[in-house]
């Protein structure tokens, strides 16, 4: 775990989230490793973070290269499903962050979709939505990607450390509430013009993957390393 970056200090505020970061094993989206970080009222005040075996164990050099874990570090790991109720707590009803919010709900979506485990309900932002509002580009940072954001704010992290991206994730958040002067996360969106997304049903339990290969998350499709939605066929005449 990184030391805390130099440039964190306490927000007097109210301002409340979990910030999270999946790191993932494979083209399939399945998760590795998961780190989180908790904010309250301004403070990060505890740090989480799993390792996860993931639902097939395959984890190509490709991806290990990126994040270092490998099948050996996860394969005596519990499953997703296995680790759920460990992880729900710190997200069901819950502000959500992420950077690049769509591939970590995405990757959460695929691995509820997977276990059969009913949705949560939960809030969330997407802090590279909220870093281009904040810090323009180029005459503030070169780009808004989690390792420029950190290095402009003077975060120490250790990139695709999934812990150390979830603290990152954190101090973006509150660095920009700061000087958006917002006291809370949905006072920081709506002086943004962004939108709060809201995730769940009340009761949901999910298909499993098609068999086409492609893992599916609800309307998503994991294709190349991103989430995505598919274009709607067109209608037979």
């Amino acid at each position: 775990m990184a030391a805390p970056g130099a440039a964190y200090i306490r927000y007097d505020c109210y301002m409340n989230f979990t910030a999270i970061d999946f790191e993932t094993a494979n083209e399939k989206g399945h998760p590795c490793a998961l780190g989180l970080a908790v904010v309250e009222n301004g403070a990060i005040v505890r740090r989480e973070s799993w390792l996860i075996r993931p639902y097939e164990l395959n984890i190509p050099k490709f991806y290990s290269d990126i994040h270092g874990i490998t099948e050996d570090m996860v394969a005596d790991m519990p499953e997703f499903g296995e680790r759920w109720d460990a992880i729900r707590i710190f997200i069901e009803n819950q502000n959500i962050v992420a950077h690049n919010a769509g591939f970590d709900i995405g990757v959460l979506k695929n691995a509820l979709d997977l276990y059969e485990i009913a949705y949560p309900r939960f809030s969330y932002g997407c802090t590279v939505e909220v870093a281009r509002k904040v810090w323009a580009k180029p005459q503030v940072v070169a780009n808004h990607k989690l390792n420029t954001m950190a290095a402009h704010l003077g975060v120490e992290f250790r990139h695709h450390d999934a812990s150390d991206d979830a603290y990152a994730s954190a101090i973006i958040a509150i660095e920009a509430a700061k000087k958006a002067k917002a006291k809370t996360f949905e006072e920081l969106l709506a002086r943004l013009g962004l939108r709060l997304c809201v995730f769940g049903e009340a009761s949901s339990v999910r298909r499993r993957p098609g068999h086409d290969g492609a893992t599916r998350t609800g309307s998503l499709k994991y294709v190349n390393g991103k989430f995505v939605r598919p274009k709607p066929k067109a209608p037979r005449l």
